[in-house]
């Protein structure tokens, strides 16, 4: 189905029923000449899918992104400031060491919990790991995890960029501080300047659209969301000239 829709990166999201299939996954990607650009992981490297996932990506000889949501409402029982970072910076530790160990990174991926959500946050939780000598941890950034106004994204997105790994991108709605759910590029009223702020920005990295609709075919929704995005390309590339 990549290959027909002309995608070669990959994104690995997955449920418990999938973990016996990893290797084959892996396989499945080096014949189609799917990068495997990402793996969705817990955070924590006893977690015994994590365990999984780091010793297929060792037997597989890959080095996706492991991308690491917030810890969920539990998050919240430590004190926000100084106490809540250090506890967020110990549970990507040692994750991100085991990572290194496989010449992989970590990105922190806006979901879950407001307080990790935060790109400030996040940064805090990167340069905490770093006094460490941990530097393989950078941020994920995904525009439907993201709830602030338009007019502060431009400083928000350069606040991130130098750590920035990979952008995922949604139809936004014109209030962008109040919403929810996963819609197609290309059917929001925002998205478009967003991306445009992210072009004008001059970084370079993986840019991902989510299929997140159960009641379609996986290839129909994703070649929704490629429509709209080349819409919004060439709208771009036409205001460039």
């Amino acid at each position: 189905m990549l290959e027909q829709l002309g995608l070669r990166k990959l994104a690995y999201d997955w449920r418990g029923e999938h973990v016996n299939t990893f290797d084959a996954e892996i396989e499945a990607m080096k014949r189609h000449h799917i990068e495997l650009t990402a793996w969705w992981c817990p955070a924590n490297a006893n977690d015994p899918a994590a365990q999984k996932i780091l010793a297929a990506i060792k037997q597989g000889g890959v080095h996706p992104q492991l991308w690491v949501p917030g810890a969920g409402k539990q998050a919240l029982d430590t004190p926000e400031g100084p106490a809540r970072l250090e506890a967020q910076a110990e549970r990507i530790r040692g994750i991100a060491k085991a990572a290194a160990e496989l010449g992989c990174k970590v990105g922190l991926y806006n979901h879950r919990e407001p307080w990790f959500e935060d790109q400030d946050n996040q940064i805090a939780i990167i340069e905490r790991l770093k006094r460490d000598g941990i530097t393989n941890v950078g941020i994920v950034f995904n525009f439907h995890h993201w709830h602030g106004s338009l007019d502060e994204f431009p400083a928000r997105f350069k606040r991130m960029q130098p750590y920035l790994l990979a952008v995922n991108l949604n139809g936004m709605p014109a209030d962008t501080t109040n919403y929810t759910g996963v819609n197609f590029v290309g059917t929001g009223q925002s998205e478009k300047r967003m991306m445009k702020v992210v072009l004008a920005s001059g970084w370079h990295g993986p840019v991902g659209i989510i299929n997140e609709h159960a009641d379609m075919d996986a290839a129909d929704a994703l070649s929704r969301n490629l429509d709209g995005l080349a819409r919004i390309a060439a709208d771009l590339a036409s205001e460039a000239r």
